[in-house]
């Protein structure tokens, strides 16, 4: 329980009281589903790690190629802005849900 706090404590700046931190997941899982890894990660193999806090802080991750070439610019667009470190400025669910990636999902769902 000490530890799950010491993790809060650690990324409270990434979160407001609203909706916000649940975008910011969203764009974790998104990531994930694309790419098949998590955007940041333990270097040396542990749960967290102080580099993967700084990480996490500052927004550092990438999209590489081996596993990217084949995602959408706009899927990249999306991901980047659901993982903005500034609450305030990370897009909100009507912005996720009208993005040009997620209209365009959509509508190749409806005429198949």
């Amino acid at each position: 329980m000490e530890k799950m706090y010491e993790i809060k404590k650690n990324f409270a700046f990434l979160f407001l009281s609203d909706t916000s931190c649940d975008i910011w997941s969203l764009g974790v899982i998104m990531y994930i589903l694309c790419c098949g890894y998590p955007p940041f990660y333990s270097m040396h193999g542990h749960q967290i790690s102080p580099g993967m806090k700084k990480r996490i802080r500052n927004g550092e991750y990438t999209f590489p190629d081996a596993e990217w070439k084949n995602v959408t610019q706009e899927a990249k667009d999306l991901i980047n802005e659901m993982l903005d470190v500034n609450p305030e400025k990370r897009i909100n669910i009507d912005q996720v849900a009208n993005s040009n990636w997620i209209s365009v999902s959509l509508f190749f769902i409806e005429i198949f």
